[in-house]
């Protein structure tokens, strides 16, 4: 099942974009999506949502192309789809067995997109981690979240934080 939520104030982006969604979604994955629009509205920090916005740091610039919007949408880890479902996570079809922080963990870096410190996960889950216990939960990822030949779909970046391996 595909949806798509468009949350902005500009009218002309969100007719375009459901059009574009209505033509388009059977070339992406399952899932619920979402396209904020970072000039009219505030970021929800969920799986799924896309950002677009005029100024820097959205994942989107506008103007934006439908085949950037395409790209975005389709991202996933190594091949593998890694997709939240009702609360829980599947990764390639296949629910996911993880503790309520390891899911929330979980979250976080699927929902930034890019390299995540420790600080930034424990800030996002409103709780006073350490930095050891973050990692920890990190290691107990990697061995749940890997894909059918193996790999990892978590990276640590020395020195900055940790990352969903993206294609």
């Amino acid at each position: 099942m595909k949806t798509l939520t468009v949350r902005t104030n500009d009218a002309l982006l969100a007719k375009a974009v459901r059009l574009w969604f209505e033509e388009t979604k059977n070339a992406l994955p399952d899932g619920a999506f979402i396209l904020s629009d970072l000039d009219s509205v505030k970021k929800l920090d969920v799986p799924g949502e896309v950002t677009v916005s005029r100024r820097p740091g959205a994942d989107l610039e506008r103007p934006l192309s439908l085949g950037e919007l395409k790209e975005a949408f389709c991202a996933r880890p190594r091949g593998a789809r890694l997709l939240p479902d009702g609360g829980g996570w599947t990764l390639d079809g296949e629910r996911l067995s993880l503790t309520p922080l390891e899911g929330r963990i979980l979250a976080v870096l699927y929902g930034k997109k890019t390299v995540c410190s420790a600080s930034e996960i424990a800030a996002a889950l409103g709780e006073d981690l350490h930095s050891n216990k973050i990692a920890v939960y990190i290691s107990y990822l990697r061995k749940k979240v890997v894909t059918k030949d193996g790999g990892t779909l978590i990276r640590t970046v020395h020195g900055k934080g940790y990352e969903i391996v993206y294609e």
